[in-house]
C-alpha cells in the first residue's frame, strides 16, 4: 500500500485498489480495497486507474499477491497492462519500525518523506505512450506472463459484473461497491469550504487557504455552523479567539457533542515559506533555543542540522493544529489549525458523526442526549444580562438561536448571571410622550414579523392595541374550541399607563417542571376604557379570527366586570361563560363584612354556600333549589342586605355561571381565575415591576409570546422548559435526527405535532390495544359524595335478635 500511495503521488492523480475477495475479507480485502489519494493530490477527482492485486502462480490453497495489474479507461479497444515491481528486497523500505498511522498518513507534513527512503521500478515497455497530468510518461504494452485463468476470471469479473450464483455473498457485494461504483459521497455540508477525503489537508494546502483568504471571502464563517460534519473542512472568524492580548482559552465549540480533551493534543509546527510557481510550500523545519534546524537522517538516525543563514521571521509559517477524538467514537475526529498571527482557523471533521450521548457527568437520565452550549451564546448571556434580567434574556436568545444551539433552560440564565456577579440595569429608552409611542406602533401594524396586529381608534377614546400571534390563534382553535381547556380572561394594572387584560390558556401537548400543563399567554388587549364597546373590539375581533370554527365547546372564564361579561358573551353568543368562584366568595365575603356580620355566621354562611357541600357543588337544579330555601330560612334573619343581594345577584351567578357549567361541560372542579393571576405576576416581572412605557411593554410581551412558542418547538427535541406530554409523546425525536434535518423538515415536522389532536381524554385504551371505551363519569360514587372511596364508609342496619 505504501508503494501504491508513492505512485500515486508521482502520477499526481488517485489510484483505486482493488484486492480480490477472500474468505478473511475484514481483515484482508476490505482495507485494500480502496482508493488511495497520495500526498498533495486533489481527493475529489476521480481514479486515474484501478490497480489490481494478482499473483503470478497459484497453487490451489492460498492467494499471494506478488503482482499488480492496472486498468485504464481508453477511448479505443486498447488492451495494454503495465507491470509494476519493486526491484528487490534489498531495495524495499522496512516500514515495521516506524507508527503505522503517522506513515500512512501521507498528508502529514510532519512524518518522514517516503520518496527519500524507498525505491521503486515500474517496469512498463509498449508502444503506446500514457502521459500523466503532472508530465510524467509511462509505456504501456501487453504483458506475456501473466497467469490467463486468473486474468480472465479478474477481467471478466470487473467487465460484465459478478456472476448471480454469487451475486449474494457479502464479501463480493463489498468488493463490487467499491470496484464498480463511485466512492461513497458523504452529504456534504451546505457552509463546508470543501469535502475531505476520510484523511486531513495536507500543511501546503492548509498554508494556501489561510496564506490567501480573499479567495475564499465568500466562504468564510462567523463561528462553526450546526448540522451533521462528516469529511468535511469550514474557514471560520473568530477575532476573539486570536486576540494575542488576552490570555483566554481558544474556544472552537460546535454541536457534536462531548469531546475527549484529555486525550487532545495540539502541536505547534514550524515552516520555511517557498514559493513554486505563486503557490506555497512548506518546508519543516524546527525551533530549538531560538534557533531554526531541519532535521536529516544519518546512518539510520535523526540528526538535527542549523540553518545558515537563520531565516526572517517573515518566512517562518507557525501553524497550531489542535487535534481532538469524540468521546463517543473515537474515529470521528476533528482538527482545528490557525496561524500565530491571523484571524482565521480551518476546522476539518473526518469520519461518519455516531450521533449524541449523555453528558459524562450525569447521575440520572443517561438516555439524555447533551449538547455543549456554544461559547458565542455564552458570551452573548453574559453581554446582555448586564441590561436584562434573566428571563428576558432567556426568551431573546431562545428566539435568535437554533432549537439546538439557545439555552438549555431558564436556570442555565440565572447561573449564569450568579456566576459572573455583574449588576443589571433597567434598559433606557428615550423619552417620548404618548403620541410618539403610538406613531411606533402604528409602523409595527404593518410589520409581518410584528405580533401587534390592530390599532383601534374610537372618538373620545384613547387608542387600544391587540397583540397576538398566528400560533395563538391555532391553540385557540385546536385547544379551547374544542373545550380542551378553558380560555381565561383578567385585567391587570400598574404595567404601563394603559391597562391590560391578557388571556390564557392551558398547553395540553408538553408539561412543565410540576409535571402540569403550562400557562400559555392568549391574545392581549391594551386599552384605556373598560366599558361595554371597548371590550366589544376586543372580542369581535379575536371573534372573526375564529369564524368557521365551531364555539359550542368553547369555554371562557372571567371575574364579574359587568361590561367583560356583556362583551364576551355578545361575540360567543354559542361559547359558554363561567365565573370565577374565589370571586364570588371574595366579594359575597365583603358583603357580610360590610353589614357587620359577625364572624360565625358570616363563616357558616360562606361553608354553606362555598363549601365542599355547599350551593356551588349541588348535582342538579333540584338540589340547588333546595340548598338554597335551607340558606335562606336558616340565616335570612342574620342580614336582610346580604340575602337581597344573595337574590337579586349571586344566586343567579352560581346557578348560570358555575354549577350548570360545571355539569354540562363536565368540568372536573370550580373554576377560579388563578391561572389568569399566575400570568400577571409573570407581566408584571416582565416590567420589573414598575410601569414602563407602551414600548417597552409591547416589545416585552411580544418577545414572551415567541419564546413560549419556541420552547413548545424544542420540547419535541427534550431541550428547554417543557417535556412532552403522555399523549405526544410519540412524536419525540432525538437531537441526532433533528440536526440531520433541513429547515423545511423541520417546519413539517413541527406542524404535524402541532397538528396533531389527542383521543378524548375519556377514552380509555387497554393495554393490548384491543379496544377503548369511555371512562366513567361517577367512578362508582354516591352522588354529592366529596371523600375518597377508601374513606367512605358503607353503613349496614344491624338487626335486633330474634327479628330477621
Amino acid at each position: 500500500m505504501i508503494h501504491i500511495f508513492a505512485l500515486s503521488s508521482v502520477l499526481g492523480k488517485p489510484i483505486r485498489s482493488y484486492y480480490p475477495p477472500q474468505l478473511d475479507a475484514e481483515f484482508v480485502s476490505e482495507p485494500h480495497t480502496r482508493k488511495v489519494v497520495g500526498r498533495n493530490v486533489n481527493s475529489s477527482e476521480s481514479p486515474v486507474m484501478t490497480l489490481m492485486w494478482t499473483s503470478m502462480t497459484f497453487n490451489g490453497t492460498s492467494f499471494v499477491p506478488n503482482h499488480f495489474v492496472p486498468f485504464f479507461e481508453t477511448s479505443g479497444s486498447v488492451s495494454s497492462q503495465v507491470h509494476i515491481d519493486v526491484t528487490s528486497e534489498s531495495d524495499s523500505f522496512d516500514f515495521s519500525n516506524y507508527d503505522c498511522e503517522s506513515v500512512i498518513d501521507v498528508n502529514d507534513s510532519e512524518s518522514d518523506d517516503v520518496s527519500n527512503d524507498a525505491s521503486y521500478s515500474i517496469d512498463v515497455s509498449t508502444s503506446n505512450d500514457v502521459s500523466t497530468s503532472n508530465g510524467v510518461s509511462h509505456d504501456i504494452s501487453n504483458e506475456s506472463d501473466v497467469d490467463d485463468n486468473v486474468l480472465s476470471e479478474v477481467q471478466a469479473i470487473l467487465e460484465y459484473g459478478v456472476p448471480d450464483e454469487i451475486k449474494n455473498d457479502v464479501v463480493i457485494q463489498h468488493i463490487v461497491e467499491n470496484v464498480e461504483g463511485e466512492e461513497p459521497v458523504d452529504n456534504i455540508h451546505k457552509d463546508a469550504l470543501g469535502q475531505l477525503g476520510g484523511t486531513f489537508l495536507g500543511v501546503d494546502e492548509l498554508a494556501n487557504i489561510l496564506n490567501e483568504p480573499e479567495k475564499h471571502s465568500a466562504s468564510i464563517l462567523n463561528s462553526i455552523p450546526q448540522g451533521r460534519k462528516e469529511n468535511v473542512y469550514f474557514l471560520v472568524r473568530d477575532e476573539e479567539n486570536f486576540n494575542s492580548n488576552t490570555s483566554k482559552r481558544r474556544n472552537f465549540s460546535d454541536d457534536c457533542g462531548v469531546w475527549e480533551t484529555k486525550t487532545g493534543s495540539s502541536p505547534k509546527s514550524y515552516f520555511l515559506k517557498e514559493y513554486d510557481n505563486g503557490r506555497l510550500k512548506l518546508r519543516s523545519i524546527f525551533l530549538r533555543k531560538e534557533e531554526y534546524f531541519i532535521q536529516k537522517r544519518s546512518k539510520g538516525k535523526r540528526v538535527y542540522v542549523k540553518l545558515e543563514p537563520q531565516p526572517n521571521t517573515s518566512d517562518v509559517l507557525i501553524l497550531q493544529r489542535y487535534y481532538i477524538s469524540l468521546k463517543k467514537d473515537k474515529s470521528y475526529k476533528k482538527r482545528v489549525t490557525c496561524t500565530s498571527d491571523g484571524n482565521l482557523a480551518i476546522i476539518e471533521y473526518i469520519g461518519k458523526f455516531p450521533g449524541y450521548s449523555f453528558h459524562g457527568n450525569t447521575k440520572t437520565d443517561k438516555t439524555k442526549e447533551y449538547i455543549r452550549t456554544p461559547q458565542n451564546v455564552m458570551q452573548q448571556m453574559s453581554d446582555l444580562l448586564e441590561k436584562k434580567k434573566p428571563l428576558e434574556v432567556y426568551n431573546t436568545l431562545t428566539l435568535s438561536h437554533d432549537e439546538l444551539s439557545g439555552p438549555k433552560n431558564k436556570q442555565q440564565v440565572r447561573d449564569k448571571k450568579k456566576n459572573d456577579k455583574k449588576k443589571q440595569t433597567t434598559p433606557s429608552f428615550h423619552s417620548k410622550n404618548m403620541a410618539d409611542h403610538f406613531f411606533e406602533i402604528d409602523k409595527l401594524v404593518t410589520d409581518n414579523d410584528s405580533l401587534v396586529r390592530s390599532v383601534i381608534r374610537d372618538g373620545g377614546k384613547s387608542p387600544c392595541v391587540i397583540i397576538y400571534s398566528d400560533e395563538q390563534i391555532t391553540d385557540l382553535k385546536h385547544l379551547c374550541c374544542t373545550g380542551k381547556t378553558i380560555l381565561g380572561v383578567d385585567k391587570t394594572y400598574n404595567l404601563c399607563d394603559m391597562h391590560v387584560t391578557a388571556t390564557c390558556y392551558k398547553q395540553m401537548s408538553v408539561l412543565g417542571e410540576n409535571n402540569e400543563n403550562p400557562i400559555f399567554i392568549g391574545p392581549v388587549f391594551i386599552h384605556d376604557n373598560s366599558d361595554f364597546d371597548t371590550y366589544s373590539n376586543f372580542f369581535s375581533h379575536l371573534s372573526s379570527k375564529l369564524r368557521g370554527v365551531d364555539k359550542t365547546n368553547l369555554v371562557i372564564g372571567s371575574d364579574e366586570e359587568k361590561a367583560l361579561i356583556n362583551a364576551i358573551e355578545h361575540s360567543f353568543p354559542t361559547a359558554t361563560h363561567i365565573l370565577c368562584t374565589r370571586h364570588l366568595k371574595e366579594n359575597a365575603k365583603q358583603k357580610l363584612t360590610d353589614d357587620t356580620v359577625d364572624k360565625a355566621d358570616r363563616e357558616a354562611i360562606l361553608k354553606n354556600i362555598f363549601g365542599n357541600d355547599g350551593l356551588i357543588n349541588a348535582d342538579d337544579s333540584i338540589c340547588f333549589e333546595q340548598k338554597c330555601q335551607e340558606i335562606e330560612s336558616k340565616y335570612k334573619n342574620v342580614s336582610q342586605t346580604f340575602f337581597r343581594y344573595f337574590e337579586k345577584k349571586l344566586k343567579t351567578n352560581l346557578k348560570n355561571k358555575v354549577v350548570q357549567p360545571k355539569q354540562v361541560m363536565e368540568l372536573e372542579r370550580n373554576w377560579t381565575n388563578n391561572n389568569c393571576e399566575s400570568l400577571n405576576h409573570v407581566l408584571k416581572h416582565l416590567v420589573d415591576w414598575k410601569s414602563k412605557p407602551m414600548l417597552h411593554l409591547i416589545e416585552a410581551i411580544s418577545l414572551y409570546i415567541n419564546a413560549q412558542f419556541k420552547d413548545l418547538r424544542r420540547a419535541m427535541v427534550g431541550v428547554g422548559e417543557y417535556h412532552l406530554a403522555d399523549t405526544h409523546k410519540h412524536l419525540e425525536i432525538s437531537k441526532t435526527v433533528w440536526a440531520s434535518k433541513t429547515q423545511d423538515e423541520r417546519t413539517r415536522y413541527f406542524d404535524k405535532f402541532r397538528n396533531f389532536v389527542p383521543p378524548h381524554n375519556r377514552l380509555v385504551i387497554s393495554s393490548q390495544h384491543e379496544t377503548c371505551i369511555l371512562k366513567p363519569k361517577t367512578l362508582g360514587k354516591k352522588i354529592g359524595q366529596v371523600k375518597r372511596k377508601r374513606n367512605a364508609k358503607t353503613t349496614t342496619v344491624t338487626h335486633k335478635k330474634g327479628h330477621t
